[in-house]
């Protein structure tokens, strides 16, 4: 079910060689060239070698964020009992540091001068908040050690508490007067703690469960590099010469137990358990992506079989509609035919009956009276039977509007009803 991985290749050897390097270089300087009151080297040889080393393996750590591959998706092995002992001494060494700023803080707000001021009350505050923020660090770091699970939202937010406690102490070191802004020893302490805020920033994403492993550990190593280089030569140059090269001795302890940590966190990243955990769980979630699949795909044939359906119903409506329309049509054609031919018969009877009258009229004019009688009684039956064809023509019309208004409704009713 583990297993190892390797995701260091060759920047784990240069860390190593750059480390000691850079440290040893520095140290030598710090004992036999530092200028305790000016803060600057006499002999800066060593010092510009191990700077030149500190900045091309930082360079080569930032690769790491561009190393190809796809992006490493994994469990760490924080819960080894390896990290309780540097866990501790970060925790131990932010104890002693809340003491000095709470200190400070105290003696600035207490700071008066000749008209009665109090001009570092501002400083005051700024203390006061980088202690406060330091004790809720002190928080997170308990929570590490005994919080197993690797993804805890109490842990992430006193994780970022940490990231504002080293922001706050690195710009405490910037305006700090007990040394000169440009002392090389104050530029290393700025940068060693820049560069763990910025690691516990990316420690924070993994308790969120948003880690981005390739930035973490790049930052990881420049930032243990930092650390080790900023603290290792200011605690041996405090033993050797009897002399403080930092802020205060507690930032020194503090840095070192940072380097302690951060280490121990990138080297624990090399032990890795792979997300599929086991053959149970790559069945179950075999099981259901498959399950998925199968109604995606029942979902789209329901869609397809109701559309079809719908075509159908639109196809037998319309051809009901026409087959109505058509027979509509013939049974209008039908009565017209009728009609025409009713009107034609009594056409013809008409006119026969006329040629009759003028018949009788040409054999006898004595007959005279009898004609006329006769064309008398020819004209009320031409008169009764032009009122019969009026009263069928209007019989015709009023059946071609009953068969209209059938219809019509007929419509309105199937309309209703879709």
């Amino acid at each position: 079910m583990k297993s190892k991985i390797k995701l260091f290749g060759m920047y784990l050897p240069i860390f190593a060689l750059a480390l000691v390097a850079s440290v040893v270089l520095r140290t030598i300087a710090c004992i036999n060239d530092l200028n305790l009151q000016s803060t600057h080297f006499d002999d800066k040889i060593l010092n510009i070698c191990a700077n030149v080393i500190v900045a091309l393996a930082t360079v080569y750590f930032i690769t790491y964020v561009f190393k190809k591959g796809k992006d490493m998706k994994f469990i760490p092995n924080f819960t080894s009992a390896s990290t309780y002992v540097p866990t501790g001494l970060v925790g131990v060494a932010t104890v002693f540091m809340i003491v000095f700023l709470f200190s400070t803080a105290k003696t600035e707000y207490n700071t008066i001068n000749i008209y009665g001021e109090y001009p570092l009350r501002g400083m005051a505050y700024f203390h006061f908040a980088a202690a406060f923020f330091a004790l809720l660090s002190i928080v997170h770091f308990v929570l590490t050690a005994l919080i197993e699970r690797h993804s805890s939202t109490s842990r992430a937010t006193f994780g970022l508490c940490t990231v504002i406690f080293l922001s706050l102490y690195s710009v405490h070191l910037y305006f700090d007067s007990s040394m000169p802004v440009n002392a090389p020893n104050k530029l290393i302490d700025e940068l060693s703690y820049l560069s763990s805020a910025l690691f516990f920033l990316y420690e924070t994403r993994l308790s969120m469960g948003r880690e981005k492993w390739k930035e973490y550990i790049s930052i990881g190593f420049i930032s243990a590099l930092f650390t080790a280089y900023s603290s290792i030569p200011a605690l041996i140059t405090f033993f050797v010469r009897d002399a403080k090269i930092s802020n205060n001795i507690y930032e020194s302890v503090l840095t070192l137990a940072l380097f302690i940590f951060i280490s121990s966190r990138i080297l624990l990243t090399s032990k890795l358990i792979e997300n599929e955990q086991s053959a149970v769980v790559n069945s179950i979630s075999n099981f259901a992506r498959e399950r998925e699949e199968n109604i995606a795909k029942n979902d789209l044939n329901y869609a397809v079989a109701t559309k079809c359906s719908e075509e159908e119903s639109e196809e037998n409506i319309s051809c009901e509609t026409a087959e109505e329309e058509n027979s509509l049509q013939i049974t209008i054609d039908e009565i017209i035919e009728d009609a025409e031919d009713q009107s034609t018969t009594e056409g013809k009877s008409e006119e026969a009956t006329t040629d009759h009258s003028e018949s009788d009229g040409a054999i006898s004019s004595g007959e005279e009276s009898e004609a006329t009688d006769e064309e008398s009684i020819g004209d009320s039956k031409s008169e009764e039977s032009a009122e019969a064809s009026d009263e069928t023509a209007s019989l015709s019309e009023e059946k071609t509007d009953d068969i209209i208004d059938i219809y019509s409704n007929e419509e309105d009713a199937k309309d209703e009803e879709e």
